[in-house]
């Protein structure tokens, strides 16, 4: 049993940040072979960043605790993500068919910032009423 106001989720964010690492790390030939073309038209690219890091965001809202008040999670998860985009998209240099691309960062920043605002609105900490 957890310990009181831990998630048993606390992992979780965890291993989703690994996978999309794992998604980072795939060679350019290999994501044009795989992903269907409409989806790298361009800009559509950025769209995706914007919504797979706000989707790790969201995850991030139980990393401390479902009853966690938003000062206790939101900074680290900030600096945490913050700090994965940078690296994930920095990386990209030495992937084969990849690049770094600063437009696609601020996608991610986007993604983080807006995950913050939907977890603080529809994810309240356990005990008190969404507005």
């Amino acid at each position: 049993m957890a310990a009181e106001g831990h998630s048993q989720w606390r992992w979780f964010p965890w291993v989703v940040m690994v996978l999309v690492a794992i998604a980072g790390l795939l060679p350019g030939e290999w994501i044009a072979e795989t992903v269907p073309c409409s989806w790298l038209a361009p800009g559509r690219d950025k769209i995706g960043h914007a919504v797979g890091f706000m989707l790790l965001t969201l995850t991030f809202r139980f990393w401390r605790g479902r009853g966690a008040a938003p000062a206790e999670w939101i900074p680290g998860s900030v600096l945490i993500l913050t700090g994965f985009a940078l690296s994930h998209e920095y990386s990209q240099r030495w992937i084969p068919g990849r690049t770094p691309d600063g437009e696609d960062l601020v996608a991610d920043l986007l993604g983080i910032a807006v995950g913050i605002l939907l977890a603080v609105w529809l994810l309240p900490p356990k005990g008190t009423k969404s507005a």
